[in-house]
């Protein structure tokens, strides 16, 4: 019997997000899992801590995925891709355009200020919010 990929949507794509990727890939996720990672900026994960150096080394220097695509084909990296919506009962993201992506999993990696999206108490009950600060 062949088992069903599972599918993992991961909301931003700054340093926290790449770094989630990063450790999934590592840690062998990618074997049971489609990873599509959402970018709202129109490029890849920049180290946003050095950004006071962009003048001085440019935007490629900072970047964290140089190539602009991870090297794990299972892994699909969408930039300008801005996420409106999540419907977790339905198990769905909806895009700023209006498309639809339905996932087994969601990771919101909005960075040091969490967003937390206007759920009901109720879909929070599996939930859990960090914060870096």
């Amino acid at each position: 019997m062949m088992s069903q990929r599972r599918h993992l949507v991961v909301a931003g794509h700054g340093m926290v997000g790449h770094r989630f990727v990063q450790a999934a890939i590592e840690r062998g996720l990618t074997a049971t899992h489609d990873i599509t990672v959402l970018g709202e900026e129109p490029r890849p994960a920049y180290d946003r801590v050095a950004l006071t150096s962009f003048f001085d080394r440019g935007a490629d220097a900072l970047s964290l995925l140089p190539g602009g695509a991870y090297d794990d084909p299972r892994v699909r990296l969408r930039l300008n891709a801005e996420v409106v919506a999540i419907s977790p009962r339905q198990r769905v993201v909806t895009l700023a355009g209006g498309e639809d992506l339905h996932y087994d999993e969601l990771v919101l990696a909005t960075g040091a200020y969490p967003f937390a999206p206007p759920l009901p108490r109720r879909a929070l009950t599996h939930s859990h919010f960090t914060s870096t600060s």
